[in-house]
């Protein structure tokens, strides 16, 4: 959007602009206008002959008008006003026309159609304005009206007049109608076109800007490079007097330095090619001996990758015209970017074809290729075939910018030829001269490594190094003892140098294990649980934020604690690394301070995140522990409750309960009750309900007065068949299977245990037959050893219990049975006596299917009671 200052800017040029049009489409319908009124004679000869001649003389007229406002044209800017001009020769035009008209039929005259073609062309060709369309369609129609009544002193067709003036007004809105939609697009046009046009001179002055600031910090940082890298080598030539890690330290120092070099002076040509002032020291130089000693140099390099470089040069020799340090850049970029892209195992094949007036240098490779649509963009400036953050080939897309644009400048050409995982083909031909045709007298250059000037000599090195350092790095895992150190570190990027640095600075605190890429870290990961994970953002394979994602939603993994590192320090990049799971990040460049007491600021959050997660579980189990004790509490006082509620209707009822009893004994003797069968019936049904109360007493009895009968050894396989035998006649073609073994000696009361099993047997068969069965019914009675106890359960294939009933089966009173079937006192009274063996009546069931009872005894080793050898163990009985 425009400021104000810059829509009057904006006012002021389009004002510039549309006279500038007018002007010049005016001489256009000005010139068309003197060919068009001389050509009106053919239409003069055929339509109105006897006027042929007159009307001839008219248009002679008219042109020499024409000519002079076309004259006008060309006078001093602003002199003429545009619109003016416009007006004055479609005016000569239409008077013209309308004296014809006069002339001839007036209203019926056929050139009436003249004056609509010029209001309309008017309207479609000429930039003018809707206030200047309408009044010339307006001067246009007066005109018209003149000649034609002029021409007619008698009556008048008013219907042919109509007529001819309603399309004359259609024309003009038809004009009208053209001419405002035309301005309003032709504005748009031109405020889209001036701020355009602003803002590509911005760009350019943007550029030109930018373009100076990398030329002068690249320029400065050659400054600082030169006080690192001169010390360095000082101290690298004692390097015999220095201790090992300090010797490494300072390589790797000396190593990056030449790296950032190296970009410098890429980002220094680059500004220099592109500025059209790239300052060449052209020379005739030995082609060959150049390219031999570019080959010769990076062979090493291909050797430490496993890679085969094989020189096919032409053994003439070649002579060029160039600057040597470019071209030996040119060949260490195609060279580098062939090892870097070349898997171990590879061969590269350098070779040169010279012809009489060019050289042909081709570097083929067996690498990873390139996709076919990539081609078309390899030589453009920061453009890399892969530039997504999982890449695994670091660059700044520089090279085979500067490869094209060097080969270009030296008169040559450079293409290249890749096919996705077959390996990339570059051929550069470079003119050359011939050497019979060299002056004798003009020197050609052979350098050798001596003769290389020391700036040259250090920008070879940075080459050099450039290109050491794109060498796949080797998978790094420590192997030093895990129990050395309290805590491991994975440290996970893709560059060897920054893998090695924070390796040696955290191998002192802590086993630190080093993966090259995302899909290893994971590995690594899973396999060693790292307390504390140092995370590069940009990594091969999978980035460091998907890796960090996945090690959060992994529920082993999830406590290591990850520190990303970046070079993205904006505020946008740091939340989306704490969103996808970052416990912390570092900024690059960073010091080693602040690596370490970041570490350490994370074990110990770590630490106490632990000792509050540890404590807190400890809070809620005990939490848990007093909520299970009170529940237990407030049961045990209910029962308590019940019991003493219990003890107190005994005694009330248990009096009148026999006097009752004993006077229907002597009632049922009566020889009148005898003889009276319906008085019989009637002590019948009173005994009967007389009789139910006494069990419900003796239940109340066992609940409220829990008898604590002396323990002692004894048979459970006998306790059980005495309480089979006691409650088979409620069986009634049940099937009971008993597979408890003789050899089960228990310790308790034999009878309490009887009892609870007589109750259990009968609930399994009250269950059983509450169910349609459409087979047998069956109860089945096993005892398994439990260390020092047995375990005793009843199983049964009967209704079940519903899942909202099973929590309340052994509460007192609680029955799901039908009314007069059982008060609910059974299970709660078993419960009891169970409890007093020190053990646990529990119960499992599935509703509809079945139930099963258990309970736990104390095994014994004593001597059997005599009274049980009389009775005989079965393993199955059925009814």
């Amino acid at each position: 959007m425009l400021d104000n200052d810059g829509k009057d800017e904006a006012l002021k040029a389009w004002e510039a602009y549309d006279r500038s049009e007018r002007i010049r489409f005016s001489k256009i319908g000005c010139i068309l206008a003197l060919i068009l009124m001389p050509a009106g004679v053919s239409l003069d000869i055929f339509v109105y002959p006897d006027h042929a001649a007159t009307f001839f003389c008219f248009r002679l007229v008219a042109d020499a008008f024409l000519l002079v406002i076309l004259a006008l044209h060309f006078q001093q800017r602003g002199k003429f006003p545009a619109g003016a001009l416009i007006f004055a020769w479609l005016s000569v035009a239409q008077i013209a026309i309308c004296m014809m008209i006069y002339l001839t039929d007036g209203f019926a005259s056929t050139y009436y159609a003249g004056l609509n073609l010029a209001i309309l062309g008017m309207g479609i060709l000429l930039p003018v304005s809707l206030i200047e369309v309408l009044i010339f369609s307006g001067m246009t129609l007066a005109l018209y009206l003149a000649a034609g009544f002029a021409h007619s002193p008698g009556p008048i067709n008013f219907g042919l007049l109509y007529n001819n003036v309603y399309f004359m007004l259609t024309t003009s809105v038809i004009s009208a109608t053209a001419v405002y939609f035309s301005r309003r697009r032709r504005l748009r046009e031109f405020s889209l076109n001036f701020e355009l046009s602003n803002r590509n001179q911005e760009l350019s002055e943007l550029d030109r800007i930018k373009s100076e600031f990398f030329a002068n910090i690249s320029h400065e940082f050659r400054t600082p490079l030169t006080l690192i890298l001169a010390p360095l080598d000082g101290l690298l030539e004692e390097r015999e007097t220095l201790p090992e890690p300090a010797v490494r330290r300072l390589d790797l120092i000396r190593q990056n330095s030449l790296r950032l070099l190296r970009l410098v002076n890429d980002l220094l040509d680059v500004i220099r090619l592109e500025e059209g002032r790239a300052d060449l020291d052209r020379r005739n130089l030995r082609f060959d001996t150049l390219l031999a000693d570019v080959i010769q140099s990076m062979v090493p390099l291909a050797e430490a990758r496993g890679i085969t470089l094989t020189p096919d040069l032409d053994a003439s020799p070649i002579v060029v015209m160039g600057d040597r340090s470019a071209l030996e850049k040119v060949f260490l970029n195609l060279l580098s970017n062939a090892i870097k892209f070349t898997p171990k195992g590879g061969n590269i094949r350098a070779s040169s074809i010279p012809t009489a007036d060019s050289v042909a240098v081709t570097i083929e490779d067996t690498g990873i290729g390139m996709r076919r649509e990539s081609l078309p963009y390899v030589f453009d400036r920061f453009r890399q075939a892969d530039s997504s953050s999982t890449r695994k080939y670091g660059g700044t897309g520089l090279g085979l910018a500067l490869v094209k644009e060097i080969t270009e400048a030296h008169g040559g050409q450079v293409t290249i030829d890749s096919e996705q995982g077959q390996g990339t083909t570059v051929r550069v031909t470079l003119p050359t001269l011939a050497i019979d045709t060299l002056n004798p007298e003009t020197p050609v250059e052979i350098e050798t490594d001596n003769d290389i000037a020391p700036q040259r000599q250090l920008d070879l090195a940075a080459q050099l190094a450039a290109v050491a350092t794109t060498h796949e790095p080797e998978t790094d895992l420590s192997e030093e003892d895990s129990t050395a150190f309290e805590h491991t570190v994975l440290v996970v990027d893709d560059e060897p140098d920054m893998r090695r640095y924070l390796a040696d600075l955290l191998s002192k605190e802590y086993r630190v294990i080093v993966a090259i890429d995302g899909k290893q870290a994971l590995e690594f990961a899973r396999r060693e649980h790292p307390a504390l994970i140092v995370l590069d953002l940009m990594l091969p394979e999978i980035d460091g934020l998907e890796v960090c994602r996945r090690i959060k939603q992994d529920i082993d993994l999830r406590a290591s604690r990850i520190v990303l590192l970046t070079a993205r320090a904006n505020e946008p990049s740091k939340l989306i690394a704490l969103d996808n799971g970052a416990d912390d990040f570092l900024t690059k460049p960073f010091s080693g301070i602040e690596v370490r007491t970041r570490l350490r600021n994370l074990l110990r959050n770590a630490k106490l995140e632990r000792d509050l997660h540890r404590r807190n579980k400890d809070l809620e189990d005990a939490l848990n522990r007093l909520s299970d004790a009170q529940d237990q509490l407030v049961h045990s006082e209910k029962l308590n409750a019940l019991g003493r509620l219990s003890a107190g209707l005994l005694h009330e009822i248990n009096n009148p309960l026999n006097y009752t009893l004993t006077a229907l004994e002597f009632a049922k003797t009566d020889p009148a009750v005898e003889a009276d069968s319906d008085l019989r019936e009637i002590l019948g049904d009173i005994d009967e309900g007389m009789q139910r109360i006494r069990g419900i007493v003796k239940e109340l009895r066992a609940f409220a007065y829990p008898s604590k009968s002396e323990k002692t050894a004894f048979s459970l396989s006998g306790a059980v068949l005495a309480a089979i035998q006691m409650s088979i006649h409620e069986a009634q073609g049940i099937r009971v299977n008993n597979r408890v073994g003789d050899d089960w000696v228990v310790i308790g009361s034999r009878n309490h245990i009887t009892q609870v099993t007589i109750n259990l047997l009968s609930n399994a068969f009250k269950a059983i037959r509450s169910t349609d069965m459409h087979g047998t019914g069956e109860v089945t009675i096993s005892a398994t050893e439990k260390g020092d106890r047995v375990s005793v359960s009843v199983l049964d294939n009967g209704s079940g219990i519903a899942p909202e009933d099973i929590d309340r089966v052994f509460d007192p009173f609680y029955t799901t049975a039908d009314v007069g079937e059982g008060m609910g006192m059974g299970l709660s009274v078993c419960q009891t006596i169970i409890r007093n063996h020190d053990g646990e009546l529990t119960v499992d069931s599935e509703n509809g299917k079945w139930t099963r009872f258990s309970f736990d005894l104390q095994l014994g080793a004593l001597e059997l009671e005599t009274e049980e050898s009389s009775l005989q163990s079965a393993a199955h009985y059925s009814q």
